[in-house]
């Protein structure tokens, strides 16, 4: 048996990052198979696997934790303090406090209640003036950070505003990309930035903050302050702009490609709101692409065995669209039920995102204002749309022009 067969197409080309299911679809039924290969890489892509793997009691591990890995970070430690900072003070270096992590369930639950996107309402207009949009990624880049900003009461100008999403976006690049010494010089220079603003309005925060019952819960736990700032940072202010701007577009794309399920959101808008909904059009399409594994111990899927020590990816987009798990995977069902374990997208176990509960919120917001502002005449052709397939963690569409007459 052929435990990875090579696709003859990168994982990083543009045309596979749009469509996968055009590359998967003929191999999810190949039982002599584990998975694919591609830029010297093996990835899993079918749903149970991932379901196996993110489940598993054993916790593979990310990668990172070999020797070889661990004498590179050293290395990036004396070269990159910022990023050295981050790592040491940041709860994703390890388990954070029970305390603290309920005190973050309860702060996004208070910030995903009091977002108000009123302010994004001259973009969603934009969407009923008629013409083309040149690039709605440009457009609805820096909202969900500007969004979150407001909710939090943390104050910013337009340049800052950019220079958040842009020092985010570098973190997030540097994910899964060990061995690039220049993102990981770009995220260094992005973290500093966060830390800097951060540090620069953490004992200013306004009275009525949700940020304060975090902060206070965090020193109850004994944080430091570097800690709290990294926290904060990392969770938040490194990721939100992409997981739901770029998730976003993905989701609008799946949208115009499907014109009945548009028509079925206008005809039922309450339906934007549906955390079940909002679950299908994530599982259509979102952003994330592939996470790397290092497994403490063997582990058994199918007819193969996964040795210890072993390297895999997880490729997300074959989980939401493996046809053995979700009939016609590559059509929206908006009446689709997600329960359980058969829920992956925030992945499960000890790696559920943390932020699930606000970027459902945020995204909610955002489906809203496509279906009371986007023409049914709206369109969108792949021939236009831009892809940066250089990030390994996520699936980036850099560019995505929409005619809207």
């Amino acid at each position: 048996m052929q435990r990875f067969v090579d696709l003859g197409v990168s994982v990083f080309d543009a045309d596979f990052t749009l469509n996968p299911y055009d590359y998967l679809r003929d191999i999810y039924n190949r039982k002599d198979i584990l998975g694919f290969r591609s830029d010297n890489m093996n990835f899993l892509f079918r749903f149970d696997q991932g379901r196996a793997v993110i489940f598993n009691k054993d916790c593979p591990r990310a990668m990172g934790n070999n020797d070889e890995l661990r004498q590179l970070e050293a290395s990036y430690a004396a070269r990159f303090p910022t990023r050295a900072w981050h790592f040491q003070n940041s709860y994703t270096h390890g388990a954070p406090d029970l305390k603290f992590k309920a005190a973050i369930g309860r702060f996004i639950a208070q910030v995903a209640e009091q977002a108000s996107f009123t302010g994004a309402e001259d973009i969603f207009a934009r969407l009923s003036q008629g013409g083309t949009l040149d690039n709605y990624v440009d457009k609805v880049a820096t909202l969900p950070m500007q969004v979150f900003l407001d909710t939090c009461k943390l104050p910013y100008d337009q340049h800052e505003l950019a220079e958040l999403h842009r020092s985010g976006s570098a973190f997030l690049k540097s994910l899964e990309n060990f061995y690039d010494e220049a993102l990981i010089a770009d995220c260094d220079t992005g973290l500093a930035y966060i830390r800097d603003y951060m540090q620069g309005r953490f004992y200013k925060l306004e009275s009525d903050s949700p940020l304060h019952g975090l902060i206070e819960a965090g020193r109850v736990c004994g944080m430091t302050d570097d800690q709290l700032i990294a926290n904060i940072g990392g969770m938040f202010l490194t990721s939100i702009s992409n997981t739901v701007g770029i998730s976003s577009a993905f989701i609008l794309r799946s949208l115009l490609r499907e014109p009945q399920a548009m028509q079925t959101l206008r005809e039922r808008p309450e339906l934007a709101r549906s955390e079940r909904v909002i679950m299908e059009l994530l599982r259509r399409d979102n952003h994330v692409k592939a996470l790397s594994r290092q497994f403490d111990k063997p582990m058994k899927i199918g007819d193969f065995r996964i040795s210890a020590g072993e390297v895999i990816c997880l490729y997300f987009p074959g989980f939401s669209m493996d046809p053995n798990q979700w009939s016609q995977p590559d059509t929206i069902d908006l009446g689709r039920e997600f329960a359980g374990e058969n829920n992956i997208i925030f992945g499960g176990s000890l790696y559920t995102c943390i932020g699930r509960k606000l970027t459902m919120a945020f995204l909610a917001n955002i489906i809203d204002g496509f279906i009371r502002h986007l023409p049914p005449t709206a369109s969108i052709s792949d021939d236009d749309i831009v892809v940066d397939g250089s990030w390994m963690a996520e699936r980036i569409i850099a560019r995505m022009p929409i005619r809207l007459e």
